[in-house]
C-alpha cells in the first residue's frame, strides 16, 4: 500500500480491480464483506419513515439495527466457509467480512415507533416519520400605485 497520506484506495476502486480478475476477483469481493450490505433506500410511505436495505445472502441474526435520536446503524458479520473435495486435491477457504452503515435520521423522526422486519435477504426498518411543516406560503402581492413625484425621479 503507497505511503502517500493523500493516496486513498476507496472500496469501490477495489471492487473494480478485483472484479477485473474475473470469476476469483468476485469470489474475493463477495469474501471481503464488500458486497454484504446492498442497495439503501430511505423513502416515506403513509406517515412513516422507510428505511430498505439488501443483505443478499445475510440470514437475520447476522444483521443488528439500533436507532438512536440521530441515526440508524446497521451492521454485521459474513462468514463463509467453503470446503471441495476432489481425487487428489483438497480446498479450504475460510472468509469473514463485515459492514456497518450509519443513515442520519430526520430531526424529529420518531424512534420510539420504529419496526425492523427481515425477509428473502431484504431488511425494512419503518418508524413514524416527523411532522412536516409547510416551507412554503402563499404571499399577497400589493398594487402599488406610481405617484406622479416618482415618476420624474425615476427619468
Amino acid at each position: 500500500m503507497a505511503t502517500d497520506p493523500n493516496h486513498r484506495l476507496s472500496l469501490e476502486g477495489l471492487a473494480i480491480a478485483v472484479v477485473g480478475a474475473g470469476r476469483i476477483g468476485s469470489e474475493l469481493i463477495r469474501n471481503l464483506g464488500l458486497m454484504g450490505i446492498g442497495r439503501i433506500d430511505v423513502f416515506e410511505r403513509d406517515h412513516h419513515l422507510v428505511t430498505k436495505v439488501d443483505l443478499p445472502g445475510l440470514k437475520k441474526d447476522e444483521v443488528k439495527v439500533e436507532v438512536t435520536d440521530n441515526f440508524l446503524t446497521i451492521s454485521g458479520e459474513r462468514k463463509a466457509e467453503k470446503e471441495e473435495k476432489r481425487e487428489g486435491y483438497y480446498r479450504s477457504e475460510r472468509s469473514y467480512g463485515s459492514f456497518h452503515r450509519q443513515i442520519p435520521l430526520p430531526e424529529g423522526a420518531k424512534t420510539d415507533t420504529a419496526t425492523a422486519e427481515f425477509k428473502d435477504g431484504v431488511l425494512e426498518i419503518a418508524m413514524q416519520a416527523p411532522e412536516r411543516k409547510p416551507l412554503a406560503r402563499q404571499l399577497t402581492i400589493k398594487h402599488v400605485v406610481e405617484t406622479a413625484k416618482a415618476k420624474t425621479a425615476a427619468a
